[in-house]
């Protein structure tokens, strides 16, 4: 389940990852995973493990594309050949938690651009 970087395994665009992004994080609404958070493009996805989960959206959403670790650890972006591209914050300059940042293009289907928090889950 890594992100693809053989040649052999590489898709067009971050919209053909939708659909199990959507099963493993409870849909897509609109266009957006997750729940609103402070703006209209930041979301938020509560996890008993948000390092984990975040992992998890990360190689879900990045399945085929090129994987490009920066050299300080501090971020792993995904590019698709349409130009889309995913990226993994372990620790977002907001909040501290771990982030996604989707940047789609015209080809990449219903998906809009949004920055998606992973935050620990609130016990009642």
């Amino acid at each position: 389940m890594g992100g693809g970087s053989g040649k052999g395994d590489r898709s067009g665009s971050i919209r053909e990852n939708l659909s199990p992004v959507a099963r493993a994080f409870g849909g897509i609404r609109n266009g957006y995973f997750g729940s609103p958070g402070s703006t209209s493009r930041v979301r938020e996805i509560s996890s008993d493990n948000p390092n984990q989960a975040s992992v998890q959206f990360f190689k879900l959403a990045s399945q085929g594309a090129k994987i490009n670790p920066s050299r300080d650890g501090s971020v792993t972006v995904a590019r698709f050949p349409d130009g889309s591209a995913v990226s993994l914050r372990p620790t977002s300059r907001f909040d501290g938690s771990p982030a996604i940042q989707i940047k789609p293009t015209k080809s990449s289907g219903v998906v809009k651009a949004q920055k998606i928090h992973f935050v620990e889950e609130k016990v009642q």
